[in-house]
């Protein structure tokens, strides 16, 4: 058994909205909480709400199941869930075993072998398949590469281990097949078949050296004229124009006002948000941001992540001033709870208003003549500009930026931006459909990236998102 909780308010919106609106006592606060109850005869993976908070002798817990609506409400298989680290120790014997069999075969194809995480001869390693599971049985795909560096993304060797572990009986436990070289062998003695009838050629080895994919500048590469000179930046003339309220996590820019929230799962959330003194929204908040890729190989072809799973509020950290976030860019910490404290990243929120470089609004007023000539009369220009919250998650091998603009004129714009390392794959001939070739043996992997946000307006009527 596990749990895991996140300090989110799942409270009932129709009991805050008296107490945002100044006319009711504040809501009650509670705890989400995932629990996975292994130890069960049907092992289930459940989802509850305990509070109110502070615990007292009115804290209860009670299934949370009203904000889903897939049939199961907040049940999920035990075997679906993540794959967690007692599984993972109870794989280990498995693993071990058929990579040790296979040692001299890796060690020719692949320069490395596997004979347990402790043991000192091991030079490779593995990670496991995401999503493991889609129906509840449980067959997880191993993926093996060389001890991983900020490369490893780039740098994929083309052999997967497929085994089937189901709930938590290390007994059950089977190898369900090998894939490597575009073939899927059942079994270990197959797989030798093959390679010692020749079958098993490693045309194109993945390249040792990752200089080529690092992101430390080439000193080789030719530079661009003026690329030394420092880029434009943006200067705050005359001071701020927006208030912050560090510890209320509230703000206030040209009409705007609105307070921040921050968890463990999403990250950033906005609530309260008016303008003008109207509450424009409720809530505004990314939900989820999921990465679904294409391939011929176990790895590629299963490959859907649901980032949020990783955490997007622990995924965050500093940010560097003057490149993530202007020069002079307000920096507020963030907390989240941690086992049984809490964990404080620095710096890992900006707040800073920035020209939108467009004029708002502009027009020429003329005279006219007889014959329609066009003097100068007057101009009236009205300069843009948004006040901009950003974040940075690193999930994984991808760079998340976040970043939420309120502008002058009554307009929300929210937009994220992808960096970091695509997830590669072995490089074949057949297969350049799924990619492009990025080096002798990787091939980037196509893949869509879609990112969801809940945006819980209240424009003059509030019935349209209330949860009963």
């Amino acid at each position: 058994m596990g749990r895991k909780t996140d300090a989110r308010t799942d409270t009932n919106k129709t009991a805050v909205l008296p107490y945002i609106d100044g006319n009711g006592p504040q809501a009650p606060k509670y705890a989400r909480v995932v629990i996975f109850e292994g130890g069960k005869k049907e092992p289930i993976s459940q989802e509850y709400m305990v509070g109110p908070l502070p615990v007292s002798s009115n804290t209860t817990i009670q299934k949370l199941d009203y904000i889903f609506n897939g049939g199961k409400g907040g049940k999920v298989p035990f075997n679906a869930r993540f794959f967690d680290r007692a599984r993972d120790v109870a794989s280990q014997p498995l693993l071990a075993s058929v990579m040790t069999e296979v040692a001299d075969i890796t060690g020719k194809l692949f320069g490395g072998v596997y004979y347990g995480a402790m043991d000192n001869r091991t030079d490779l390693t593995y990670t496991f398949d995401t999503p493991v599971s889609r129906d509840g049985t449980q067959a997880t795909r191993i993926v093996i590469f060389r001890y991983p560096t900020e490369t490893e993304f780039l740098q994929p060797i083309d052999f997967y281990l497929l085994l089937d572990i189901p709930g938590t009986d290390p007994s059950k436990y089977s190898l369900r097949g090998i894939v490597t070289n575009e073939k899927f062998f059942p079994t270990v003695a197959t797989f030798r078949a093959a390679y010692d009838a020749g079958q098993i050629i490693n045309e194109f080895p993945q390249v040792r050296d990752n200089e080529w994919a690092r992101l430390t500048p080439n000193k080789t590469a030719p530079t661009r004229e003026f690329e030394d000179r420092l880029a434009p930046q943006s200067i705050e003339l005359g001071g701020k124009r927006y208030k912050l309220d560090v510890e209320q996590q509230y703000v206030e820019y040209m009409g705007w006002s609105f307070y921040m929230s921050w968890t463990r799962t999403l990250g950033l959330a906005f609530y309260n948000i008016n303008y003008k003194g109207e509450r424009i929204l409720y809530e505004l908040s990314m939900q989820e941001a999921a990465a679904q890729y294409a391939g011929n190989t176990p790895k590629a072809a299963s490959t859907v992540y649901h980032d949020t799973h990783y955490g997007f509020g622990t995924m965050s950290a500093v940010l560097l001033e003057g490149f993530d976030c202007p020069f002079g860019a307000s920096l507020l910490n963030i907390s989240y709870p941690d086992g049984r404290g809490t964990t404080v990243k620095p710096q890992a929120i900006c707040i800073f208003e920035a020209d939108s470089g467009y004029p708002l609004a502009r027009h020429r007023t003329t005279s006219f003549g007889p014959f329609f000539g066009y003097g100068f009369s007057n101009l009236g220009v009205v300069k843009a500009s948004a006040l901009h919250v950003r974040h940075i998650a690193t999930v994984g091998n991808y760079d998340y930026l976040f970043d939420f603009a309120f502008h002058v004129d009554g307009s929300i714009e929210v937009g994220v931006r992808a960096s970091g390392y695509l997830q590669a794959s072995p490089y074949y001939k057949t297969q350049d459909r799924f990619g492009p070739r990025v080096q002798k043996g990787t091939q980037g992997s196509y893949h869509d990236h879609v990112v969801t946000f809940k945006a819980d307006f209240d424009i003059l009527d509030t019935k349209n998102c209330q949860i009963t």
